[in-house]
């Protein structure tokens, strides 16, 4: 066996370098057919290499298609008919959005090309094509040498020329360079027409003849042409990945389109997502899945998502319960920042608040922001003033005392980004813990911001003037007290309540209870005895009538028939019905008007003002005996006499008599007096008294903005007493320096515009006047003060609506919700104007930017 040659160290060494520096020549070539995040970073960094070459530092925003699809999921699309859609669309802006990428390159100049090019960069490259210097004085050199167009073509041996198109000039560095070795050199070889260019120009003819001759040149070439024949016919690589990429976008677009939309509708139909399982085709998987296989009956697009999950092509699905959450709040985001940029806009604004416990016994505190809306129109619409009234969420609370909400109210404005310093209104009901005047939240919002002025809930105090009302005597209370004796009898039994419809069928209506929180409660009950108690009364007797009720419940249901039929048909319960049925009928009216957001301090006070003056023309005489006509019809149809039955005559207490000159306190002794004073009377009196007090903090900012109420009066006022008025109002609108109004400047600019209105205003159409006729620069005071007045609130009907919902949406069945899943439902469904408004395809994008996700390829 022959013996063999170790090699030497140095040998090992040397080949271990050589197979290092092949293995270095093919790092990353397996990586160039794939787009990852590394080569995207690569071609940014080019992008800067190639901005700081040509002294432009703009900022390039690369290619979507990469970005997109990755935040939405993998799946390929099948449907012929959109790919082709796609691909005659994508490729005709495929250039356009590769020459955004680099818009400032010159072409022309090879010197100012980067040292390394990456892709997108060749393709732009070579679709414009070698530029040849051909009219241009070329420099000499120091040994009086220069560049000649001459050597753009090769003379053959037969004596013939050709073009050397890949031959191209750089004007800015005097030199020349191979197009094709620039390009697409692996820098194998050292040329320098490939990197920094050659200007030989002695022996530049030789160096053009060997390079021309070198096999890398020929790859590179061939490279060259091969690639700008792929250009030409849209067959590149990318170019195909770019379109199977943009279908898969598409695709995936389509999908959450459809997804969003069936989110946006479950929520503003108040209706539950989820069920008992979530997994499709199956039974119990809640609304959201069902409507989702409902969809796919019909839909071509919501068809193959299904078949895809179902086959497991896909993990990526959309339908959980985690994406469910993520796209009520991406809706809910979106309503409620639009309402936020609308408010700032507006700048003023007042917050009304209200409380309630919900089914899981949490208290929630609802929060309405209340401002002017003054709409800029587009070209066919005009313009418009709106007092809105939004939505922002409910609060949970672990306390109610005015401490923690007034603390709780400042962290949602500067979480939400309302600043306080604009607040100008406060509504909240009647609360102790709201409206105390040491303790209340209003006090200590008052205390950080005095422009923020309180206005209690006149619709709540109208209310509280009823519940006055009826408990300040004995004949009222037992009054109520029957009525909803009435309703509980025939309520809890089914056979009783077919008699009463029977009676009553033909008319559409039927007895109701009373509420304590529904305002309307009480004429709702009123009604059905006011104008058919003798149908209730005969169906009471029927009942008393009906010997087939035998045994203790049967006897006991005809004893309370009895008792029932013989209350209502005494004259006395006749005549407290006409009574409370005008006052409820007068005070329901003002509390409906005193409800509409449109309301305003002006309409308020003069609606309160209009049912005081109706009390108070009550409170006579002929105001009695009108309610004891319209009594004695009544009795007439339950055949009654209209006579005050006599009660059991009491034996008088007599009270001693400290002195003689004392008159004796004798009790009036017909039943009608004695009724007329003790319940008539009394009603009326604590009604009246009790809208005194309860409106006197709206009479007081009746009489601070009282004078705006009516400005085309102000022509007749004096001057002085227009410029108190004004001081006034600039002095309630002053803290720590800042005033909204200046005072001198108010009077000008209402006397001015008093002038030149056509008739007497309101104020919201007076702004709108303003507005209309280009004067906003001109009246500036007037239009903030008309503004603060509008943007004061009058009620919090709009918290009690919420509560509306919020109990259609947090049931017992759903009483497990979360509050960022209930606030979420609950903005949908309220602004449900704006979720209906929203975007499908913004909200993709908005989700896909939100949502980022990895796409295997």
């Amino acid at each position: 066996m022959a013996d063999r040659k170790k090699p030497s160290g140095a040998q090992y060494r040397k080949r271990k370098a050589e197979q290092a520096k092949e293995q270095a020549k093919q790092e990353g070539s397996f990586l160039k057919y794939f787009h990852t995040q590394k080569a995207n970073e690569e071609q940014e960094c080019d992008r800067t290499l190639l901005e700081a070459a040509t002294g432009e530092a703009e900022c390039c925003a690369p290619s979507t298609s990469h970005s997109e699809v990755s935040q939405i999921g993998n799946v390929s699309g099948t449907h012929t008919e959109e790919k082709e859609d796609v691909n005659i669309s994508e490729t005709s802006s495929e250039k356009s959005s590769k020459e955004d990428i680099i818009p400032a390159l010159d072409y022309s100049d090879p010197a100012k090309w980067p040292y390394s090019c990456n892709d997108d960069l060749r393709q732009l490259i070579i679709q414009h094509g070698p530029q040849q210097v051909v009219s241009h004085d070329f420099p000499k050199d120091s040994k009086n040498r220069r560049f000649s167009s001459i050597h753009y073509n090769r003379r053959l041996a037969n004596g013939e020329e050709v073009c050397r198109q890949w031959l191209i000039y750089s004007t800015s560095k005097d030199v020349v360079f191979c197009f094709c070795c620039k390009l697409f050199s692996k820098r194998t070889f050292a040329s320098s027409l490939q990197e920094t260019g050659s200007k030989d120009w002695k022996n530049i003819g030789a160096i053009l003849s060997s390079h021309e001759r070198n096999t890398d040149h020929y790859e590179n070439y061939q490279a060259w042409r091969e690639l700008e024949l792929r250009l030409s016919k849209d067959k590149t690589i990318d170019v195909i990945n770019q379109q199977k990429i943009r279908q898969e976008e598409q695709y995936w677009q389509q999908v959450l389109q459809r997804l969003i939309a069936l989110v946006r509708v479950l929520a503003m139909q108040n209706l539950a997502f989820r069920g008992t399982n979530d997994k499709l085709y199956s039974a119990g998987n809640g609304n959201f899945l069902k409507f989702v296989e409902y969809l796919a009956l019909f839909d071509p697009i919501m068809n193959e998502h299904l078949r895809r999950v179902k086959d497991q092509e896909t993990m990526v699905h959309y339908l959980g319960k985690d994406i469910q959450n993520e796209l009520i709040q991406l809706l809910a985001g979106a309503i409620k920042q639009q309402i936020i940029t609308c408010a700032n806009a507006a700048k003023y604004y007042s917050i009304i608040l209200d409380c309630t416990p919900d089914v899981s016994h949490i208290e929630q505190m609802t929060m309405i922001v209340r401002f002017v809306d003054v709409s800029k129109p587009s070209d066919d619409e005009s313009e418009s003033i709106t007092i809105k009234e939004h939505f922002l969420g409910f609060i949970p609370l672990q306390e109610t005392t005015g401490a923690f909400i007034a603390e709780t109210l400042l962290g949602q404005l500067e979480e939400i980004g309302l600043p306080i310093e604009n607040l100008r209104g406060q509504g909240y009901d009647n609360g102790s813990n709201m409206k105390g005047k040491q303790n209340g939240a209003q006090k200590r919002i008052l205390d950080l911001n005095p422009r923020a002025f309180f206005v209690p809930c006149n619709a709540h105090s109208l209310n509280l003037v009823v519940n006055d009302a009826a408990r300040c005597c004995l004949e009222a209370t037992t009054f109520f007290g029957l009525v909803q004796q009435i309703y509980n009898y025939f309520s809890s039994s089914t056979k009783r309540w077919q008699v009463l419809i029977s009676h009553i069928s033909d008319l559409g209506i039927t007895v109701k209870p009373l509420s304590e929180t529904r305002w309307e409660s009480r004429i709702d009950a009123l009604k059905p005895l006011r104008y058919h108690l003798g149908n209730i009364y005969d169906a009471l007797i029927q009942i008393y009538d009906d010997t087939s009720l035998i045994g203790p419940s049967g006897n006991t249901s005809r004893i309370e028939a009895k008792g029932l039929a013989d209350a209502i048909s005494k004259f006395k319960f006749v005549v407290s019905l006409v009574t409370w049925y005008n006052i409820l009928f007068e005070v329901n009216l003002t509390s409906k008007l005193l409800q509409n957001k449109e309301a305003d301090l002006n309409s308020a006070t003069r609606q309160l003002e209009v049912t005081k003056n109706y009390l108070i023309s009550c409170r006579c005489d002929e105001g009695f005996q009108q309610v004891l006509i319209d009594a004695t019809e009544i009795a007439k149809e339950i055949q009654i006499l209209p006579n005050f039955e006599t009660e059991d005559q009491v034996r008088n207490r007599t009270k001693k008599r400290q002195f003689e000159y004392e008159s004796r306190e004798e009790a009036p002794q017909d039943p009608k007096q004695k009724f007329k004073i003790a319940f008539y009377y009394a009603v009326l009196d604590v009604a009246i008294q009790s809208i005194e007090e309860r409106f006197q903090q709206l009479k007081q900012y009746s009489s601070l903005f009282g004078f705006l109420y009516d400005i085309y009066r102000i022509k007749k006022q004096s001057t002085e007493d227009l410029l108190k008025n004004c001081k006034n109002l600039e002095k309630s609108l002053m803290h720590n320096g800042n005033k909204d109004i200046d005072a001198e400047d108010l009077r000008c600019e209402l006397e001015a515009i008093a002038r030149r209105l056509p008739k007497s205003m309101p104020p919201q159409e007076v702004l709108l006047y303003i507005l209309q006729n280009k004067l906003l620069d001109n009246v500036p005071n007037v239009s903030v003060a008309l503004r603060i007045l509008l943007t004061l609130p009058v009620s919090v009907a709009s918290g009690e609506r919420s509560f509306s919902k919020l109990k259609l949406i947090k049931t017992y069945i759903r009483s497990t919700m979360l509050e960022k899943r209930l606030v979420g439902l609950a903005t949908i469904s309220i602004e449900h104007a704006q979720a209906s408004a929203l975007d499908l395809v913004e909200m993709v994008k908005k989700f896909a930017q939100d949502k980022a996700r990895k796409v295997k390829f």
